[in-house]
């Protein structure tokens, strides 16, 4: 399925139009590749985030982007773009509080990341990540 995955998209890549689905499923190919082979292609997968934001700049995008600026570029670059998003669009959205605490606490701002992993567990739903941000949290009070 993986190689017919991929004949698709290097099919579509033929196109002359980069579309949303094309980008994504790009995208999806440097992770299983990555997952594969064990080779990390971090600037290229940040690269192609940025190109799906001009044609879908959902929050969803924009968080996703900042993770994969954060493992190419370093956390700091990573929660500047994080921040970057609007409050009104992130302040119900686990991901980008779950990212926020991982990056924080990647700079070694216990403080900010505590606050922001409590704000993911709030907005959680499933217990299985609820326990896994309270690890985290219970990580860094002990620290």
């Amino acid at each position: 399925m993986i190689a017919e995955a991929e004949q698709h998209l290097t099919r579509a890549s033929t196109c002359n139009a980069t579309g949303r689905f094309q980008l994504e499923a790009a995208i999806q190919s440097a992770h299983m590749h990555q997952a594969l082979t064990g080779a990390a292609n971090d600037e290229s997968i940040a690269l192609m985030y940025e190109a799906l934001l001009q044609v879908s700049s959902t929050v969803g995008v924009m968080v996703n982007h900042a993770a994969a600026v954060a493992r190419s570029q370093g956390a700091s670059a990573g929660l500047t773009l994080l921040n970057r998003i609007p409050g009104n669009v992130t302040e119900k959205y686990q991901p980008f509080w779950a990212l926020s605490g991982h990056l924080h606490s990647r700079l070694q701002q216990p403080e900010e990341a505590i606050a922001a992993y409590q704000q993911a567990i709030l907005l959680c739903e499933e217990e299985s990540v609820r326990a896994f941000l309270a690890n985290k949290v219970s990580e860094l009070t002990t620290e």
